[in-house]
């Protein structure tokens, strides 16, 4: 499964609808809501390691995706699971300087142009996180869906 820095991950494509990703995926194992907000559901799918957050005040589209598979790569980089500092030396060595965020067991390298992050513990990716971009006003950038 590839990332695709702005799109999603394969063909999980941001701007998509809880209906679109139901007809490809199935249905979530979970449903849950955004505990700090009443306009974000996410499904839940275990067997895939992945959350997707839709954003309801756009219309219920997919907005944020947060996975621990490790299937996922970047451009033909694996990602969970590998060392961070060869992750960014590899995968990444064209972003440039991430921001960290250190909390003892758990790393957080955040690359907010792409709202990007990688959560890191002992070492190693564990998840990673990635949002839909934003325009310079602000407004949500989606990417233009490739609908078969």
């Amino acid at each position: 499964m590839e990332l695709k820095l702005g799109i999603g991950i394969d063909k999980i494509i941001f701007g998509l609808l809880e209906s679109d990703i139901t007809d490809m995926l199935g249905e979530p194992d979970k449903i849950t809501a955004e505990e700090d907000s009443e306009t974000e559901v996410i499904y839940q799918y275990f067997d895939r390691r992945m959350s997707l957050t839709f954003y309801e005040e756009e219309s219920g589209k997919l907005g944020y995706i947060r996975t621990s598979d490790p299937a996922v790569t970047y451009h033909g980089h694996k990602l969970v699971g590998e060392p961070i500092m060869d992750v960014l030396n590899t995968a990444f060595p064209a972003l440039g300087d991430w921001d960290l965020e250190d909390y003892g067991s758990l790393e957080v390298y955040n690359f907010e142009d792409y709202w990007l992050v990688l959560n890191v513990e002992y070492g190693r990716i564990i998840d990673i996180e990635l949002g839909v971009l934003f325009n310079e006003d602000d407004s949500y950038n989606w990417p233009k869906l490739l609908m078969p």
